[in-house]
């Protein structure tokens, strides 16, 4: 055979990044559409001499990769929302770039950044995770090897769907995904059911049927290797003693749990492993507030007009922009620890340290300047500057009782009320 000429290797090279491309999406939707006998197939194809289908550690890793990438090219995708005081240009002979030229610039970005390489290794982090867990998990179970073989290649192209509809669930999970980390949104994704139940205490930041849409897919999630688990629990060690007829419905039930719980826990585990990993290792965008809040204190004083709370703190701009402040910008609440009166937090405690409680409901602060005097509201700070406030506010009776109630640790938090979280906690004096 004469030597590959080089146009005979980029055509080599472009045919094999398609037909993996092409055969993974084949893959997953024999997989979804054939829940039973999918992995079959391609456990087959893949022994057939001269198959183009994807091998199963590449379908895996294509599949971690495929979720570890979706937050931002979610939020690419999405057309662009102006803000009320956002100047907007309309001009027909002005191209503006759409979703999918937005998606390819967060990919080249996340190229530039060694972002993308960071995804890389993490999905093979958690491949190889799963590959020491299902490998185990065969070892342990199968005596014979070309069965223990099958096992593997089955479970890794089962597990690669799991990580596909884990990044489906992990999109409808929460609104603003590409906000938090892939791990901390797997933790919500797998709570799910709990706050579905019990929500976050006395309220529920966002609609119910998101949670509700969470659990099940959850559980769609946990129930898809369910059929190789039946297949495979026929199959396991204690059958080579006896014949598969004489087999008890316990037993084999009894297999196919363990062998659905083995491969559920592999998979989630190999994919937590990923997310972490990436979070860990994926270099972050430094977060820019326009102004920050420092040097906060508070005090409550009783007058003969009523109870105030006061409290100065030092406003500095630390963005590149001048930020003004006008009337409601900031409020304020008042929490200490608990004493046993109060009883137990709520048991999901995960948006609140359970040992702390509050006073009740935020209050509502005036703002002035107290130096440089910068007149009546709104002002404006340049970028650099420092300005000393004062925020007031009147207090209601209910909260002098709180601070009667609740002596130890007493803290007042301060915080903007807008488009940014900025906040500080100061300590809480109480005067006469």
């Amino acid at each position: 055979m004469a030597d590959k000429t080089l146009n005979d290797q980029i055509e080599g090279i472009f045919q094999g990044v398609v037909f993996i491309l092409l055969s993974f999406l084949t893959s997953v939707l024999a997989l979804l559409f054939r829940p039973q006998g999918g992995y079959i197939s391609l456990v087959t194809d893949l022994r057939r001499k001269g198959s183009n289908q994807v091998r199963p550690y590449v379908f895996s890793f294509l599949a971690v990769v495929l979720v570890l990438f979706l937050p931002t090219t979610i939020a690419a995708l999405a057309p662009h929302s102006p803000g009320a005081f956002e100047y907007q240009v309309h001009d027909s002979e002005r191209y503006e770039v759409g979703g999918l030229g937005r998606a390819y610039g967060e990919a080249a970005k996340k190229v530039e950044t060694k972002a993308a390489t960071s995804i890389f290794i993490a999905a093979a982090v958690g491949v190889a995770a799963l590959h020491i867990c299902v490998t185990s998990l065969g070892w342990a179970v199968f005596p014979w090897r070309p069965r223990r073989a099958t096992w593997r290649d089955s479970v890794f192209f089962v597990a690669g769907l799991q990580f596909v509809l884990l990044g489906a669930a992990l999109v409808v999970s929460r609104e603003g995904w590409s906000a938090i980390t892939e791990f901390r949104s797997l933790q919500d994704l797998l709570l799910s059911p709990w706050t579905l139940v019990h929500g976050y205490g006395e309220m529920r930041p966002y609609p119910l049927y998101i949670d509700l849409l969470s659990s099940s897919l959850l559980v769609v999630v946990a129930l898809v290797p369910l059929a190789i688990a039946i297949r495979f629990g026929r199959r396991a060690s204690f059958s080579q003693q006896k014949p598969a007829s004489a087999q008890s419905a316990r037993k084999v039930a009894a297999w196919t749990v363990l062998l659905l719980l083995g491969i559920d826990i592999s998979s989630l585990g190999s994919f937590a492993i990923a997310a972490y990993v990436s979070d860990e290792i994926q270099p972050q965008e430094k977060q820019l507030y326009p102004f920050a809040i420092r040097q906060l204190g508070c005090t409550v004083r009783s007058q003969n007009t009523g109870t105030i709370v006061t409290a100065d703190a030092v406003l500095t701009i630390v963005g590149n922009e001048a930020w003004y402040f006008e009337e409601g910008d900031f409020k304020m609440f008042v929490a200490a620890d608990r004493v046993e009166s109060d009883g137990p937090a709520a048991r999901r405690g995960r948006t609140s340290n359970p040992k702390r409680i509050g006073a009740g409901a935020p209050l509502a602060l005036t703002l002035s300047a107290v130096s440089p005097k910068l007149g009546p509201l709104p002002f404006l700070v340049e970028p650099g500057r420092s300005v000393l406030v004062r925020f007031e506010a009147e207090a209601p009776p209910s909260l002098t009782k709180f601070l009667d109630d609740h002596p130890d640790a007493q803290r007042c938090t301060v915080y903007y009320t807008n488009d940014y979280p900025i906040g500080a906690i100061g300590v809480l004096a109480v005067k006469s």
